[in-house]
Formats: structure tokens, sequence, C-alpha cells
């Protein structure tokens, strides 16, 4: 065991390198308030659209999701606009595993997007939710037989995920007398390959189409694509829309395949998320060097993206002669990121060793998950004060729960309030129901909070269990 003298030298030293480590970084710049629609009062509370959220944690507990209406509303809109001079935009399809809350899929179909599902479960909440065949992507390299039966009999779009998938959907097709609506995902050599998709580079994307085409039970209509990593710049744009339109080219060419519609999938970057990079991770961990958010000003804004994205389409269709296809995009993140948060509390502080103290929250990575690897703002509810490192923990009996191993925040209190932002994209599918309940779900609308989705009960988490109950 080490001497109390041995650890307060390491303490001394941890304490030293680490100030020179934050000097020779650069400070840390948080997103303001404006940014995500919030303000703060007179007192200092945190708003939103004229709700304090202190005020909705009283009536909903927490921690609690909440997603702000109006700023959903603004992105779906940013994806329908029209680029000017251009006679059509882009038609969104909305990626269910992203954020699957009912209520806000229901708003996002309700101002015109349709659905991208991968499972069976996505295809019938999908249906369930109203939406036709025509309004809906199947994709995913593992759906069920059922799955694919369902989309071709609704007149989905089922993109084809690998060659061997072809005779598999063919045989599903003529089971059911009809002809289903195919694309193929392929890869480019700046996206993901893997179990994702036909390489283009190596011949199996052309070699799955000229297969699809001795089919008579599909109709080949689409190309797809998904980049996978985040799309920050025009220029990434720019060389997809080559790809993909080249390729669509060529299949024209050599097969006499026109493709009517180009799915270029999702990977619009979401300007207020930072993932953060190994050394990073390091030297906060080990120095308490401040980790950095995201700049807004290095990614596409929606309107960017999606003019970017027809322009590019428009003028590679003119240079190969083709006619322009209808141009399909699948956003998550990009979409509804900046539309939800996640409010929590501090249940308790802990002094430790260390310089940081243990602030322990009522949210982990059961419900928290994205936050260890990415940069989120955190906002505190309450009036100015100063600030203090702490170590973000969670509830769980794990040393795996640390959403941050050190975070300067205004000085913190048992009760207090915390805002992770950027909670609608992969909290919700990502959470468990590890040794808590999952939280609720409000949606915030005209200055009022509605629950969308209640707080689990225990009841609901045993609710599928057959177990003996004892006196």
């Amino acid at each position: 065991m080490p001497s109390p003298i041995a650890s307060s030298v390491r303490r001394s030293l941890r304490r030293l390198v680490g100030g020179a480590a934050r000097r020779a970084t650069r400070a840390r710049r948080d997103l303001s308030l404006e940014t995500f629609g919030l303000s703060r009062d007179d007192s200092g509370a945190l708003v939103l659209r004229g709700d304090q959220l202190a005020s909705v944690v009283r009536a909903h507990g927490s921690p609690l999701f909440v997603v702000d209406s109006a700023a959903l509303d603004e992105r779906i809109a940013a994806f329908a606009q029209v680029p000017r001079g251009c006679a059509k935009g882009v038609e969104c399809f909305y990626s269910y595993k992203t954020n699957p809350v009912p209520a806000v899929l229901e708003r996002i179909h309700a101002r015109g997007a349709g659905a991208e599902v991968i499972s069976e479960y996505e295809l019938w909440l999908a249906r369930q939710l109203g939406l036709g065949g025509e309004r809906i992507v199947s994709n995913g390299p593992a759906r069920s037989d059922e799955a694919i039966r369902m989309a071709i009999d609704i007149g989905a779009l089922v993109q084809v995920n690998h060659c061997e998938e072809i005779s598999r959907i063919a045989k599903i097709a003529r089971s059911l007398g009809k002809k289903a609506r195919v694309g193929m995902r392929v890869a480019t050599e700046a996206g993901w390959g893997g179990q994702f998709g036909e390489p283009i580079a190596s011949e199996r994307a052309f070699a799955a189409y000229r297969t699809m085409l001795l089919r008579s039970e599909l109709d080949i209509v689409a190309i797809h694509t998904h980049l996978g990593v985040g799309i920050h710049d025009a220029g990434a744009v720019d060389r997809l829309a080559r790809d993909v339109i080249g390729f669509a080219a060529r299949l024209r060419r050599e097969l006499g395949v026109t493709i009517a519609i180009a799915d270029f999938g999702g990977s619009l970057a979401a300007p207020t998320v930072a993932r953060h990079d190994a050394v990073a991770l390091r030297l906060n961990r080990t120095f308490s060097a401040d980790l950095h958010a995201a700049n807004p000003s290095r990614t596409l804004t929606i309107e960017a993206y999606v003019e970017a994205l027809v322009r590019g389409v428009e003028a590679c269709c003119r240079e190969h002669d083709i006619p322009r296809p209808r141009i399909f995009v699948e956003p998550g993140r990009a979409l509804t990121s900046s539309t939800q948060m996640l409010l929590c509390s501090v249940t308790s502080l802990k002094a430790s060793g260390a310089s940081a103290i243990h602030a322990i929250l009522d949210a982990g990575i059961n419900i928290a998950e994205p936050v260890r690897n990415e940069w989120h703002q955190i906002f505190v509810d309450g009036p100015a004060r100063d600030e203090v490192e702490y170590r973000l923990v969670g509830p769980i009996c794990t040393p795996m729960d640390t959403l941050a191993w050190s975070m300067r925040l205004p000085r913190l209190a048992p009760g207090d309030l915390l805002a992770i932002m950027d909670a609608g994209a992969y909290f919700v599918p990502f959470s468990t129901s590890f040794s808590f309940p999952q939280p609720a779900i409000v949606m915030v609308e005209d200055g009022s909070a509605r629950l969308v989705r209640r707080r689990e009960t225990f009841e609901d988490m045993v609710r599928r269990d057959t177990f003996t109950r004892k006196p």
C-alpha cells in the first residue's frame, strides 16, 4: 500500500503536470444557451421556450428526456427546402434507429418525411404510425424474412444489402406474386464497407446489379449508399455524388438500367456534437486537460448540405447525360440530435484523493452512454457561480459508469439540475433498465410540456418474466 507521503507527491505531480497540460492546450469554449433555444430567467433558472426546466422536472421526475418541438420543426423544414434555381430538392426518410420515440416520429411524418427502417419492429412501427409503402425505405444487413415480406407486400423500397440477399428477396417476392421495388447498397472508397453493401471498386456492386437484372421478380429502381463517417463539408458531399452518379451512369450505359432513385443515406454531422479523439481523452483522464466543444461553423448546415447534394447530383447527371433521379436522404443525428436534451440531478458529491470531486448523478451509462465518447454541452440550472473540477459519474455500481473524467462546472450541490444537450441521437435506443427504470419523455410545445412516454415502472421491468411470487 502506498504511503501517505507517496500519495501526496503523486497528487502534487498530477496537479503540476495537469496545469501545464491545460496551459498548453487551447481554452475550452462552451456553446451558448441560444444555440439550443435556451435562456435563463432573472433567477438564473434554465428556460426552454418559456418553460422553466426545473418545473418540468418537478412535474415529471428526474432523469427526464425533453423534446423541443419547435427545434424539431425547424430542422424538418430545413431538409424540405429546395435550393434556389433547382426544380426539386431532396426527399427525407428519417432513420428510425436514431431516436425511435413514436411522438417524435409522428411529428416528423406529419411534416412530410418518410421512414428508413432496418428491422421488422421498425417497419411495424412505421405502419402503426400510418405510413404507406411509398414512404418507407427498408435497409439493413440482417432483416428477417417477415420484414422483407412485409416491405415487399406494401410496396416499400427494399435496398438489397449484399449479393447473397438477392435470391432470398426474389423468392419472397415470387411467393407473394409481386415485383419487389429494389436497389442495391453500394460502398464507396470513402464509406463504410464490411457487412454494409457491395463495393463499387471491386466490381461486386456491378455484378450484383447484373444478377438482379436477371430476376424477373425484381424491379430495379434505386441505388443506395451510406457514408458512415460524419459529413462536415461540401467536398465530401460532392465526392459522394460523383461516385454514386458515376456508377449509375455505368449501369445505364452497360446494363440499360436507369436509376430512378439515388439514396444517399445519412451521415450529415450534428454541428454541436464532437467525438473525442483518443489522445484528448487520455489527457483529460490523466491530467484534467479540457475536452472541447464542437465548432458549429465547421459543419455544413442542413440547408448547405441539401444544396451541395442537389447541385452535385444534377451536375453529374448533366456530365454523364443521364436523367436526374429522385434524391433520397436518410438523416438521423442531423435531424434530431440537438432537438432533445436529458435533464438529470446531482444525487450527492464525494471528495476523493484526486483533484476532481465525484458528482454522482441519477443518469449514467444506462441512459447517457454517448456522453462517454462525445462532447455534449452541459448546462447547470441556477445562478452563476465559480467553476469547480468534477468527475461526472452515474448511479450504476461499476467504475465504467463515468460520463466525464474531468469537467469544470459551476459549483454543484445535491439536488442541482443538469441539462445534457444533444440527447436526440442514440440516447433513447441505447438506454437500458440497468438497475433503474427508464425515464419519461416530454415534448415542450407552446410553453407547456406534454408527456409522450411515461416513466418505466418496476412492474414494466419484469412484465415479460415468469416467476413465483413469494409471500
